[in-house]
């Protein structure tokens, strides 16, 4: 049977791609235009290089992340040693925080429904306030190397084992050269108010993200409800222009080699760390999306 394509179709169909990328394009470019909304200075720690080469797909995209993205990239690490992985709790995103968004925490964490109980709660839309490498972000990682100094000691007096040592250092290690540094400072309804609360736009951006709930259940700790935060926009395109700038630090396998890699990683013990070998440049414009600037190598062990 012959299937009959209506002469209207296929122009109507063009106009209708032609009219979306128009739109996109102009989309873009009103984000652009007026000086930034905020500009900061990431590296590869806050702005992730693809894990693998995809052969299908040509365009580049970094991945910014807030600090409470495990370090690295790591898929297989994560998801075998998700529980060693020390949490980043944000002090200010307490249950009366949680509660002012509309969320329901009238069950107890540690009830054995409590985990679909909250699951079940749709995630909410809001505007976070971030910061890179701020007053947050050093207490943050002052707290970990005081946890860490806590396990040698226990170690130096036979209350903890060598392998309970390691993987504290291991972690210490990650966090302190490959975990992104930019930390949420607060949230909000309303981003005009958050951006009056934080002006400073070489230091504090203001960005559309996403908060859920989730019973949080760790080793040795009583379970509890906290509250978890992603970008909204986590995808900073590279341009055609600025991919050659990168070119020394794309990935060089495929997604089975790196999934193997990452396998015989996983099952040896930790990835050694690793210093960020770039920084870039990322403004937020009208539309609160970012785009990528200037990019330059770091110094050797430069962050």
């Amino acid at each position: 049977m012959k299937i009959r394509i209506a002469p209207l179709a296929l122009p109507a169909g063009l106009l209708l791609i032609g009219g979306t990328n128009v739109a996109l394009v102009g989309s873009s470019a009103w984000n652009r235009s007026g000086p930034p909304a905020a500009t900061l200075t990431l590296t590869e720690r806050e702005l992730a290089m693809p894990a693998f080469r995809d052969q299908e797909n040509t365009r580049l995209a970094l991945s910014l992340g807030l600090a409470n993205r495990n370090p690295g990239g790591w898929e297989i690490i994560s998801y075998r040693m998700s529980e060693k992985f020390p949490p980043v709790e944000y002090p200010w995103l307490d249950s009366e925080k949680l509660r002012s968004f509309g969320f329901d925490l009238s069950m107890k964490p540690d009830d054995a429904e409590a985990p679909e109980f909250y699951r079940a709660q749709p995630s909410r839309r809001v505007f976070l306030a971030v910061e890179m490498e701020g007053e947050d972000w050093s207490r943050w990682i002052a707290g970990r190397r005081e946890e860490v100094a806590k396990v040698r000691a226990d170690a130096a007096s036979g209350t903890a084992d060598k392998k309970t040592l390691a993987d504290a250092e291991a972690l210490l290690a990650l966090d302190e050269t490959s975990r992104s540094r930019l930390m949420p400072l607060d949230a909000s309804v309303d981003g005009v108010a958050l951006g009056r609360s934080h002006p400073d736009a070489a230091r504090f951006a203001v960005v559309p993200g996403i908060l859920w709930v989730r019973v949080q259940e760790r080793v040795g700790q009583p379970a509890r409800v906290a509250g978890v935060l992603e970008l909204q926009v986590s995808d900073v395109e590279v341009t055609a222009s600025q991919a050659p700038r990168l070119q020394p630090w794309l990935p060089r396998e495929a997604a089975t080699e790196y999934y193997d890699r990452q396998r015989k990683i996983a099952e040896a013990g930790w990835p050694p760390p690793a210093a960020p070998r770039y920084k870039a440049v990322v403004s937020w414009g009208r539309r609160l999306e970012p785009w990528l600037g200037d990019i330059a190598p770091l110094i050797e062990g430069g962050s």
